[in-house]
């Protein structure tokens, strides 16, 4: 049976102490058919020294160039226009895929259930991947004090109850790291909101959020898909990008208000919950 073709779309700004890693990580992948697209943020390191050394040895990444720097989500979705697979995931250049046969497991997944995206529920967490703690996330709403990490077992049975998943991803939790995001293309391009969408980073809320409102077929996968790297330089630790989550976080918030056929109980909780 042939495989489909996966696009991973890596954008890329100042990443040199990490690219290399993130792409090894994706040849060292168990699926054949997968197109690398890079996009270099007009990076002002050593990044694309790295990327181009990779790819003289290595062959197979196609790498788009930014004049300028555009900041991560337009960046991402220059990657994602330019992909012609029929399943797309972006990984931040500062991530990696942590089994090798991540892409294959999400492609079984969206095949058997003929999905739009996907994900993966877990994700190793921390500065270097061998010594980062392997975490849980989930959609139940319980406060983390609880702990979640058994909690993942309710994740397709809310994920059936969308509208309710775009409440509780508005007001309470984000429980999906974009770098274990799997989508079909023909999806995501019919999206009115996707990665470009007038931020500069942490829009993987909107586009999130944009999918849950679309009802796109999804579902959890209960193993580890990637390595989310933290860092003092990451884009989600600047001020820029807090403000940009405060903003993202208020619009959609006031956006699931004017939802007229939401039940008056839920527009009572999302209300109640912006309070806490």
């Amino acid at each position: 049976m042939q495989q489909p073709l996966v696009s991973v779309v890596i954008p890329c700004y100042n990443a040199e102490k990490w690219i290399w890693d993130c792409l090894s990580s994706i040849i060292k992948q168990d699926l054949d058919e997968i197109e690398i697209i890079v996009v270099n943020d007009a990076s002002i390191d050593k990044s694309l020294e790295v990327i181009n050394k990779f790819t003289k040895l290595f062959g197979g990444v196609k790498v788009i160039q930014n004049e300028i720097n555009l900041g991560e989500c337009k960046t991402s979705a220059k990657g994602f226009a330019a992909a012609t697979g029929e399943y797309v995931c972006r990984l931040s250049a500062d991530d990696v895929f942590v089994s090798s046969h991540h892409l294959t497991r999400q492609v079984v997944e969206m095949k058997l259930h003929n999905l739009d995206w996907c994900y993966n529920s877990k994700s190793v967490v921390g500065e270097f991947v061998e010594k980062s703690p392997c975490c849980q996330t989930a959609w139940f709403p319980l406060p983390i004090r609880y702990s979640a990490n058994w909690l993942y077992v309710f994740d397709n049975f809310l994920l059936k109850f969308q509208d309710l998943c775009y409440v509780l991803f508005v007001t309470k939790c984000n429980p999906i790291n974009s770098s274990a995001m799997m989508i079909r293309k023909s999806a995501y391009d019919k999206l009115l909101v996707k990665w470009d969408n007038g931020v500069r980073s942490v829009c993987d809320m909107e586009l999130v959020a944009t999918m849950l409102l679309a009802h796109l077929k999804v579902r959890a996968i209960p193993e580890v898909g990637s390595f989310y790297r933290i860092h003092p330089s990451q884009a989600s630790n600047t001020i820029a990008s807090q403000e940009h989550f405060i903003l993202i976080k208020a619009r959609l918030q006031n956006r699931v208000l004017t939802r007229w056929y939401f039940p008056f109980w839920m527009k009572l909780g999302i209300k109640l919950m912006r309070l806490l």
